[in-house]
């Protein structure tokens, strides 16, 4: 891993992320334990690979992530989902919800703030500070376009990513963080601006969306 190329920002456009077969040939070293590790941290992570799933299939596979997971992958984990947890909810609250789904305090992250969101259900952000709050916010705010909003999400998710990956190891962890780090990378760079925006309008306008296309919306 040591021989792969620097990561670039997800938007940022001079640098070119490494490629997936590039990528797939560096993870052959891993050992079969390791892979399967990385594989089901994967799955709890990337969007793709979560949507149109329900709300049960995604809470089992991001509770499954964070179970295997090093514990700084683990952490990374738990600050991810805080942040598409938020604004899950937030987008629920905006389609009509009188009250969070309980259900959805199971997802990694959350239940640090149960308490206090349902307390401030009807508060913008639910009062909360920190990426969680931003999220919860920027989910359902008409400003800035739907695009940025995206973007912003993106950015934190990364931003959470890096301070897990720092200081620099040579372990398993480094390598799951890696792989995540790209795959938000990709993700940047494969979704234009107007498909972000319809996606985006597609989940608020939805009121009865799976809970992946709401953080898909959000994140």
């Amino acid at each position: 891993m040591a021989g792969l190329p620097r990561l670039p920002g997800p938007f940022d456009p001079r640098v070119e992320p490494v490629g997936s077969v590039r990528l797939q040939r560096r993870l052959e070293a891993l050992t079969p334990a390791e892979r399967g590790t990385l594989e089901t941290v994967v799955a709890g992570f990337d969007r793709g690979r979560l949507a149109g799933l329900d709300d049960a299939a995604v809470i089992a596979r991001v509770r499954a992530a964070a179970a295997v997971a090093p514990p700084r992958v683990r952490s990374a984990l738990e600050a991810v989902w805080q942040q598409r947890g938020a604004a899950a909810l937030a987008l629920r609250r905006a389609a009509g919800a009188p009250a969070p789904d309980p259900a959805l305090f199971a997802l990694p992250g959350l239940v640090p703030l149960a308490v206090r969101i349902v307390r401030a259900w009807h508060r913008p952000g639910f009062a909360l500070g920190g990426p969680a709050g931003e999220a919860a916010r920027e989910a359902v705010a008409e400003a800035p376009p739907p695009f940025e909003r995206w973007r912003a999400a993106i950015l934190r998710e990364a931003q959470a990513l890096r301070a897990a990956a720092f200081p620099p190891a040579f372990d398993l962890a480094a390598v799951i963080l890696y792989v995540l780090q790209w795959s938000l990378v990709r993700e940047a760079r494969a979704v234009s601006a107007d498909a972000a925006e319809r996606r985006i309008r597609a989940a608020l306008e939805a009121a009865a969306a799976p809970l992946e296309a709401r953080l898909s919306a959000a994140g």
